[in-house]
């Protein structure tokens, strides 16, 4: 988006940003399809499943606190508001050095139950390897 231009002068951080899923109910897929049987070829009718509640990040099961946790809050409708996370960590809170790194994502509609995401080792390398030139320039 249009983040590059805020973060462009502050220190190195990673940004994580988690958006609500999109999904298409029964009832609309159903028409979809009866449209279908028409001639009719429509796009899915997808709206947001649930709203971002919070987001926690683990490095090798311990929790690593963001810098700074951004709910953003998007209005679509006079009643209807999407709620996304962007979170701010430090590139150095975890690294080659984890044994792994997971995120719990909660949902307003499911405050309790985390979905729970483990990301690549692969990636996590890549990050540390993008920020490299700013360790070594400190």
């Amino acid at each position: 988006g249009a983040w590059a231009d805020y973060f462009a002068d502050r220190p190195p951080v990673l940004v994580v940003r988690v958006t609500p899923k999109m999904v298409e109910g029964f009832w609309k897929r159903l028409a979809r399809e009866a449209a279908r049987t028409q001639g009719a070829a429509l796009p899915a009718f997808k709206d947001f499943k649930t709203d971002f509640l919070r987001l926690r990040m683990f490095c090798s099961g311990e929790e690593v606190t963001p810098i700074h946790p951004f709910v953003l809050e998007h209005r679509v409708s006079e009643k209807d508001v999407i709620r996304e996370g962007l979170y701010v960590f430090d590139p150095d809170a975890f690294g080659p050095e984890c044994g792994g790194v997971t995120l719990s994502l909660y949902s307003e509609r499911a405050s309790e139950k985390a979905d729970t995401v483990t990301i690549d080792p692969k990636v996590i390398d890549q990050i540390w390897q993008d920020f490299a030139p700013w360790r070594t320039a400190r």
